[in-house]
């Protein structure tokens, strides 16, 4: 009776440990689909923040280069403008040097037309002199030279 009961308890117990495997073996497979779900879920939220991550950071990349856009033009702008207000002022500047140059100019050139007019008529008149006294010079030898003649 001893070795029966311990045979039927051993046979219990295998039959247990059987269930026992079994059960745990059903319950790893349960965990390993929950696991498996709960990764998936995992992938799923990590790819959506991913994705609107990238949304977030692609309408920022769009705000930063269109105010890097605006800032280039605004300074294109000012920096034409200012060239602009440089070439009037050096329109205005070189006009105004090219005014007293020629103002310069011709003040030299009256001086000069005045000086000659000067020099000319100091001229004509030593001119005149001269002629006048080598005149009375001749006048006075033909007059010798008439007198020689008429002594002869």
């Amino acid at each position: 009776d001893r070795e029966a009961d311990k045979s039927r308890q051993i046979s219990e117990m295998r039959k247990k440990h059987e269930e026992a495997m079994m059960s745990a073996g059903d319950e790893f497979e349960r965990r390993i689909v929950v696991l498996k779900r709960q990764h998936a879920q995992s992938l799923s939220e990590v790819e959506g923040a991913k994705a609107k991550t990238l949304a977030e950071l692609q309408g920022k990349h769009r705000d930063e280069l269109r105010a890097v856009r605006e800032n280039a033009s605004r300074e294109i702008s000012e920096t034409v403008s200012k060239l602009e207000s440089g070439r009037r002022d050096h329109s205005q500047n070189f006009a105004r040097v090219k005014a007293e140059i020629k103002a310069s100019h011709d003040k030299e050139l009256a001086e000069m037309k005045a000086k000659h007019h000067f020099d000319m008529q100091a001229l004509r008149e030593a001119t005149s002199r001269e002629i006048s006294e080598k005149a009375s010079e001749l006048e006075s030898q033909r007059v010798q030279f008439e007198g020689t003649l008429k002594s002869v």
